[in-house]
């Protein structure tokens, strides 16, 4: 070989040392700065583990039947109703109360079986021993549909053998304020299918007497919001008055006396008719007295003179 090759290859061969030397060394700066990057990210990981465990508490709590929905909206919370005992009375509003609840909270009861589990929960006396010995015969319900429709089969009974509108006819205010007659007139009239002309008239059929010829004084009343509402005033002002002047019992009204109800007796003096609806017999000696005084012939009390 020739000498001055031998040279030149020497040289290529060191230059060629020196540059895989330096990348070497590149190499071994290289892995201490990932070293110390690493070393780095050890520290701020032990920093911040604290508030890794704080996180998921901050989020809603999550039903397992859908996730989705308890991230949107929480369910309105609804008192339960009442416990049922098996009442007839109770029945359709017990069960239309549970229905309510289940409308409104439709995550908290999505199945059949935690909806029977809820009115379950609400049973008691005869309702509770009814469903006791259901369950217990082996032959519950398989849905809430059915298991509603056992319980109105065996509690809901009507109070009466009469249809709504039968009811309807049949109901008289009696000695009961106008007030508390129109609750039991609108719950009855709820189940029929009269119009408000109807039931208007029906309404006024039902008052007492007393109270029907205060209507009577009074311009015709068709709408029947309208004449409950009357009869209602006209029903508290009577009795307001009745706490302040006593009539006696059974009358609830002061009845008035029609002017037109007179009539001339033998000495040709004209005098009230004696109405037997007014409750009131006079002797014949206190009729002559009145008459001889001028004395009203109802109440005894004389007259103002003019």
């Amino acid at each position: 070989m020739d000498p001055a090759d031998s040279t030149a290859m020497f040289h290529a061969l060191q230059k060629q040392g020196l540059i895989v030397q330096q990348h070497a060394q590149g190499i071994f700066e290289l892995r201490e700065e990932i070293k110390e990057l690493c070393a780095e990210m050890r520290r701020l990981a032990i920093a911040v583990q604290p508030r890794t465990p704080e996180q998921p508490a901050k989020l809603p709590a999550i039903p397992p039947s859908n996730p989705m929905g308890a991230w949107q909206f929480r369910e309105p919370q609804q008192p339960p109703p009442e416990r049922f005992g098996g009442e007839p009375e109770r029945c359709k509003a017990f069960l239309l109360q549970c229905d309510f609840v289940f409308r409104q909270q439709p995550l908290t009861y999505p199945t059949d079986e935690r909806r029977i589990g809820y009115v379950m929960g609400l049973l008691k006396g005869k309702a509770l021993d009814w469903a006791t010995a259901v369950w217990s015969g082996g032959s519950f319900p398989p849905s809430y549909m059915v298991f509603t429709e056992e319980i109105r089969k065996v509690f809901q009974h009507a109070s009466s053998d009469q249809e709504p509108s039968q009811q309807l006819i049949a109901l008289r205010q009696g000695l009961r304020s106008a007030a508390d007659h129109s609750i039991d007139f609108r719950t009855i009239a709820a189940a029929t299918h009269w119009n408000n002309s109807a039931l208007a008239d029906l309404f006024r059929a039902s008052l007492n007497g007393a109270l029907q010829d205060e209507l009577a004084h009074q311009e015709p009343i068709r709408e029947f919001d309208a004449l409950v509402r009357a009869a209602i005033r006209l029903d508290n002002r009577y009795r307001l008055r009745r706490t302040e002047r006593p009539v006696p019992p059974g009358q609830p009204y002061p009845r008035r006396v029609p002017a037109s109800l007179t009539v001339e007796n033998q000495d040709g003096v004209i005098e009230p008719m004696d109405i037997s609806r007014a409750g009131v017999k006079i002797s014949p000696e206190e009729r002559r007295r009145r008459r001889e005084t001028g004395a009203c012939f109802y109440c005894g009390e004389e007259r103002e003179s003019s």
